[in-house]
């Protein structure tokens, strides 16, 4: 009959409860971003459709949609389990990216997913291992880079994958204790190994990290320092044959490379360098890249309370060039030798502190070693006797 209206018809899957997405809302209204649950609940029904008979079902159609999504956020998978009886499965997938900071280089983004409630429901002791390894993996994934984190990660989803194969039965039933306890010692054994893996590796990517952030803080005083002399000489006000000039310039040079080859020297060390690797890249790269700017402000501030009478630094020796570029040198390089001479202008003498009974002998700064010698001939002249 003309002007009836058409039977619809089915143009999206249909899951248990009758619910077609298509019946939600229109395409252009959707969200098209697709979440791991989301792509795990497409793949079971798909899985259910394949086991009965049907090759090229309409859920097919859905995974592979919501997959494609899926890839499109998260990156290429590298590599998957799913339960073969329930929607829960874990993932690892790399998202290549290439970002100015790093002068386009090719940076690999790694993540793992996971989605195993309806799986785990009947064992929460099962569950409670999972979400230990679900939190090891998201803390590998936001510090780690490169080689460690594939390593790790790799651990943990073999581990993941492990415990969810243990539970996937067609009649899930809950595990004897027994079975329980020597999955838990295995488990175990497990997360402490690759704990101890992940903390190593963490370390050793925030001083890389902190490395970059000091060399790109270098550099970037660097270009400052060097506009501002061009700048001053086109201008007239500096006169590069001044020895002043050189000086106060060399001054924050030696100060700024002083600092940056301190925290070097202790990097080779191991444990004469720490930083807390889950602070985040960013701010250890920014913490990184204020190094050279602090050495550089002790190393002028001691050129100025020198050049103004207020300390006297081996006052037998020739105040040449050189003779600042080593005082700025040992600065940058010892802050901490740096305060005592500022300190004791202002009168300040702290009491050495007292070690708690049983508590660890931490190292000295590897830069007191060679400032010794110099603040052993070094007298603020409001404190020097006369002969």
């Amino acid at each position: 009959m003309a002007g009836a209206a058409k039977t619809p018809t089915l143009d999206a899957p249909v899951d248990g409860n009758g619910a077609s997405p298509s019946a939600i809302s229109t395409p252009d209204e959707r969200d098209r971003s697709v979440s791991f649950a989301e792509l795990v609940h497409a793949h079971s029904e798909r899985q259910r459709e394949l086991a009965a008979g049907v090759a090229d079902g309409p859920w097919e159609t859905e995974y592979r949609r919501r997959l494609r999504a899926f890839k499109d956020e998260n990156g290429a998978l590298l590599d998957s389990y799913w339960c073969r009886f329930e929607s829960s499965g874990v993932a690892i997938t790399d998202r290549v990216v290439r970002e100015p900071r790093n002068l386009w280089r090719r940076d690999s983004i790694m993540r793992m997913h996971a989605a195993t409630d309806w799986r785990t429901a009947h064992a929460p002791r099962i569950a409670a291992m999972l979400h230990e390894w679900e939190t090891l993996g998201i803390r590998a994934s936001e510090v780690l880079r490169g080689t460690s984190e594939k390593i790790a990660l790799q651990q943990i989803y073999a581990a993941t994958s492990r415990l969810l194969g243990f539970l996937d039965r067609k009649r899930p039933t809950a595990p004897s204790e027994e079975i329980v306890r020597q999955v838990e010692r295995i488990h175990d054994r497990e997360l402490r190994d690759v704990t101890t893996y992940y903390k190593r590796a963490a370390e050793n990517q925030a001083r890389i990290v902190y490395f970059q952030g000091m060399i790109w803080g270098g550099a970037i005083l660097a270009a400052l320092v060097g506009a501002a002399f061009l700048l001053g000489w086109a201008l007239g006000w500096l006169d590069p044959k001044d020895v002043r000039v050189q000086v106060f310039f060399v001054t924050l040079a030696m100060g700024a490379t002083g600092a940056m080859l301190s925290v070097m020297t202790r990097m080779a060390k191991a444990n004469g360098f720490n930083i807390d690797y889950e602070v985040g890249r960013k701010p250890a790269r920014f913490l990184g890249a204020l190094r050279p700017w602090i050495g550089a402000m002790f190393a002028l501030a001691l050129y100025i309370a020198i050049r103004g009478g207020v300390i006297a630094v081996l006052p037998e020796a020739e105040q040449t060039v050189f003779f600042f570029a080593a005082i700025a040198f040992l600065a940058g390089f010892s802050e901490r030798w740096a305060k005592v001479l500022i300190d004791s202008v202002s009168g300040i003498d702290e009491a050495p502190r007292q070690r708690a009974p049983g508590a660890p002998i931490t190292e000295p700064d590897p830069g007191l070693d060679v400032a010794d010698d110099v603040l052993a001939t070094t007298t603020p002249p409001a404190q020097a006797t006369e002969d």
